[in-house]
């Protein structure tokens, strides 16, 4: 049994206005005013309206938005640096309006981490004592600190940095100083409020691509950490983000995955961030696949393989899976033939290991392949599960949505010879 996403994060009716008596907006006249409303009748600043999200463990939850949306607003209220003028927070199982400041503050120092925009470093402090301060904001020993510090800084591509000082790094190796610092302090929760948009773009590419191969360390052992990523920038929420949340005017418009964000944009405002947006940069082979009818168990005989062939007129090829759909291989419409004259009871023999593709393959990921061969190729989940198969067709759809996702029918000469095989296998038994 697989087990339910563990919330880390939850978000319940979160409102954050600035200005006198700021309750003046929940009410049931004005709550649905729109900011500049309850800017020009009563000088109130909105914020944050009404927001509600959970946040799972181990996701990188991207929240994006222009100037002024209220992303960072929203992320400081998960930390508590912000007090929201209604609704409620809850942090790994902590209410924040209800615990005590001393408790929040423990919360802070053991569980959440922050990278800044303008890094925060320490300028007196080496490279390896900047990265080392939250330890010993925790009272961890010196040996100890630096010792995982010197980990997180040879995690990031430092090594070699530590005896440096920030006035000698440039602007990516400050913000990857900033980022194992907060590394370092092995957080559940990683806050990062637009860390890399004031870098040059060949170095904020650099640090997106860096972050992306971080995650894989960042979910390895028992902990995983969430990461909550700030930006205004659609292209690096794309990339970076598991679940993307896109905030207008204090408000969330649209909760969803890159693909979805991109292929059905929920309005206007959404359309206008993703038009020009290819959707072969956000697809995945599981977007990608058609169903797989054309399945055999282990075990099976030639014939039966071929007549599964002929009844689902899909590909040259049968999949072998169990019972429970897991992936064991391919049998050839040739191979199958070859058993049949052979004599073979089953085709155990003649199952071959195919290029195979995981359900999260981006688009470049397969095309080389798919390209390479005639046949359909299967897409696996995670667990090795036969998701479907994918070809040439289910590519070029990508380019034409609304146009049918038609499985390569079997080539007349392959239906041919599958009958002839057939036939001569049932004289010889009449025989």
């Amino acid at each position: 049994m697989v087990a339910s996403p563990e919330t880390v994060v939850s978000v319940d009716s979160l409102w954050k206005v600035y200005g006198e008596n700021p309750e003046r907006a929940l009410t049931d006249t004005h709550k649905n005013s729109s900011k500049s409303d309850l800017q020009n009748d009563f000088g109130l600043v909105l914020a944050l309206k009404d927001v509600s999200l959970d946040i799972i463990r181990g996701e990188t939850f991207v929240v994006m938005g222009l100037s002024g949306s209220g992303k960072s607003t929203l992320v400081r209220c998960l930390n508590g640096l912000i007090i929201p003028t209604s609704g409620e927070v809850n942090i790994l199982g902590n209410n924040l309006s209800e615990i005590t400041h001393d408790d929040l503050t423990q919360l802070r120092r053991n569980s959440i981490a922050m990278v800044f925009q303008h890094y925060a470093l320490f300028p007196h402090l080496s490279v390896l004592e900047n990265t080392a301060w939250g330890l010993e904001i925790q009272g961890v020993g010196r040996r100890v600190r630096n010792q995982r510090a010197q980990e997180k800084l040879d995690l990031v591509g430092l090594q070699g940095w530590e005896g440096n000082y920030p006035v000698e790094l440039s602007g990516g190796m400050l913000q990857r100083v900033g980022l194992a610092r907060a590394l370092t302090l092995e957080p559940e929760i990683l806050l990062m409020d637009e860390p890399f948009s004031g870098l040059d773009p060949l170095i904020r590419r650099e640090m997106q691509d860096e972050l992306v191969s971080l995650k894989e360390s960042l979910h390895s052992g028992q902990s995983q950490t969430t990461i909550v990523f700030i930006t205004h920038d659609l292209d690096e929420a794309l990339k970076i983000g598991d679940r993307i949340a896109i905030m207008n005017g204090g408000e969330v418009v649209q909760l969803d995955t890159p693909d979805q964000i991109v292929l059905n944009p929920a309005n206007e405002y959404v359309a206008s961030f993703t038009e020009g947006v290819q959707t072969q940069s956000v697809l995945t082979a599981g977007d990608m696949v058609l169903p797989s009818s054309a399945t055999a168990v282990p075990g099976t005989s030639p014939e039966e393989v071929l007549r599964v062939a002929l009844d689902n007129d899909c590909c040259s090829n049968v999949h072998i899976t169990d019972d429970t759909q897991l992936f064991k291989g391919v049998i050839t419409v040739a191979n199958a033939i070859k058993a049949l004259e052979a004599g073979a009871a089953t085709v155990e023999e003649y199952v071959e290991s195919p290029t195979t593709f995981n359900a999260g393959d981006t688009y470049d990921d397969v095309l080389p392949s798919v390209l390479a061969h005639p046949s359909c190729l299967p897409v696996v989940d995670d667990d090795g599960q036969l998701v479907g198969l994918i070809n040439s067709t289910s590519l070029a759809a990508t380019w034409k949505p609304d146009s049918p996702r038609i499985p390569s029918e079997l080539a007349s000469i392959v239906y041919e010879g599958i009958e002839q095989a057939l036939g001569k296998s049932s004289a010889g038994k009449g025989s």
